[in-house]
């Protein structure tokens, strides 16, 4: 997927951008779900290690008086798991470390007037969440309208296939952009199938291509052979 016109990289993850009306999470969830990855920080977010690793609850040691097995009044003394909590914390630190340059790195991403959407977040799966829930919900009504434009673009009689196919594909790239998975290129080239009109015209502009497409294999082989 190339990058948007407003396509920024912020810290290394492409830059949340939103105008009011169209925005480029599609883009900004994609390509940074694989930046994250290569960076071995996208496990910060995805299950089953985007939860902290649990430290027990302290418990200090405790001293109690009471009769021993002798019958003797005695004190007796409960070492409590202060050792296993230090540990348990040492443990736990390259974690934190990981989380917390996750959570960063989204953050600076995020436009100033949208960071109240994260800033209550703990754990970079709380940030990436709460976008999630923000964006794809808003933007599948624009992707529903999109789609619905495109199954309604029919190749009648006379329509000029070249301009009715580029308008096809403008707007798949457009729906594309918000929700990358919400055509795929096979079910859009079966949705151009479906569309178009199989009269001369279609025939035409099959033949032209095929034409085209010949002669341009032809001075291929022409360059090689020299």
């Amino acid at each position: 997927m190339a990058d948007s016109p407003k396509s920024e990289h912020s810290d290394g993850l492409v830059k949340l951008i939103d105008d009011g009306t169209e925005n480029n999470f599609g883009e900004f969830r994609t390509k940074n779900k694989f930046i994250l990855k290569d960076l071995a920080l996208w496990k910060y977010i995805e299950e089953p290690l985007s939860s902290p690793p649990v430290i027990p609850v302290l418990i200090q040691p405790t001293t109690h008086c009471g009769t021993n097995f002798q019958g003797v009044e005695d004190t007796f003394t409960t070492s409590g798991n202060t050792a296993e909590v230090k540990a348990a914390k040492i443990a736990t630190e390259p974690w934190l470390k990981g989380n917390t340059k996750t959570i960063t790195k989204i953050i600076k991403a995020v436009l100033a007037d949208q960071v109240h959407l994260v800033q209550e977040a703990v754990y970079a799966k709380e940030a990436w969440r709460a976008l999630c829930s923000v964006y794809q919900s808003g933007n599948s009504v624009c992707t529903a309208s999109i789609k619905t434009n495109i199954m309604s673009l029919w190749c009648t009689t006379g329509t000029d296939v070249g301009q009715w196919l580029t308008s096809l594909q403008r707007l798949h790239g457009k729906l594309c952009s918000i929700e990358p998975d919400s055509m795929t290129d096979r079910k859009f080239a079966l949705t151009i199938l479906n569309l178009m009109l199989h009269d001369s015209n279609w025939r035409n502009f099959v033949s032209g291509l095929q034409s085209k497409t010949l002669a341009k294999q032809a001075n291929s082989e022409i360059i090689t052979s020299q």
